[in-house]
């Protein structure tokens, strides 16, 4: 893949020329981050998001071209030439493959224990004893009956 300038009638702009075995740097899909011609050798801390593709003859879109938005979420138009996913977006998918399908050694976290260390395990024999707080004896329990004094229950206002 190559950046070249192309002449155009008021200041040339960049293209790329594209080999034949690098045809995945052209599958777009929506929202699919993509790197601008202009903009391969510098970088202008935007990134641009694929957003529709507009052939040859749509109104508005002479000759076609791609529709994108930037992070500020503004919307960009670019030539059908101009434009290729993120060689970024390649790194991370090849980095997300070989996690997916990588074995691993077992050797994370902490080691097995020695098991000479290890105490020997023992059979639970209950001891009887109970949870919790005891009853209490009903005969010192005082029982009352409660006597209806006509007074206000509660706490008294603050106005009164």
């Amino acid at each position: 893949m190559k950046v070249i300038d192309v002449e155009a009638p008021i200041y040339p702009r960049k293209a790329y020329v594209v080999e034949v075995n690098e045809q995945e740097y052209l599958n777009f899909t929506e929202g699919i981050e993509v790197l601008p011609a202009q903009y391969y050798e510098s970088d202008n801390g935007n990134k641009f998001f694929f957003k529709k593709y507009h052939p040859d003859g749509t109104p508005g879109w002479k000759g076609g071209g791609y529709e994108c938005t930037d992070t500020t979420g503004a919307s960009r138009a670019f030539h059908t030439d101009s434009l290729i996913i993120h060689p970024r977006y390649f790194k991370r998918k090849a980095k997300a493959e070989k996690i997916r399908t990588s074995k691993g050694t077992g050797k994370r976290g902490r080691p097995k224990m020695d098991p000479s260390l290890k105490k020997e395990p023992t059979v639970y024999v209950k001891t009887g004893g109970k949870r919790g707080r005891p009853k209490m004896d009903p005969t010192l329990k005082k029982s009352t009956v409660y006597v209806k004094t006509g007074g206000k229950r509660g706490r008294p206002r603050k106005d009164s």
